[in-house]
């Protein structure tokens, strides 16, 4: 699977990702870039402007990570992936916990 089968705007996506990699940028799922938070390393005030849109954040703290998210808002509709979900879960397992495969497999209490 592609990032192109997963995000609307490979263009904004890249940027985003660029930029963000300025500031040591971790992701926390997996090498899976598209998915789950991405971690910015914290350490006094940070401010943070997406170069592609009007995304705009600051933060502040110190020896920590503020978790990201403006990259799922370039995601394509989770409705649209449902056909190819069990595809999807060969390819990446650690996804099952995502509520939209919760048909598939219910999650554990």
């Amino acid at each position: 699977m592609e990032q192109s089968h997963l995000v609307t705007d490979s263009k904004h996506f890249n940027a985003w990702l660029e930029y963000l990699g300025k500031f040591g940028v971790t992701f926390g799922l997996s090498e899976i870039r598209v998915c789950g938070s991405w971690l910015v390393p914290v350490s006094g005030m940070v401010e943070l402007a997406c170069p592609e849109c009007d995304f705009r954040t600051e933060f502040c703290g110190h020896g920590s990570y503020f978790a990201m998210s403006h990259h799922l808002d370039l995601l394509v509709p989770l409705e649209s992936l449902r056909p190819y979900r069990r595809r999807i879960l060969k390819v990446w397992p650690e996804f099952e916990q995502h509520w939209v495969f919760e048909d598939i497999y219910p999650r554990r209490k």
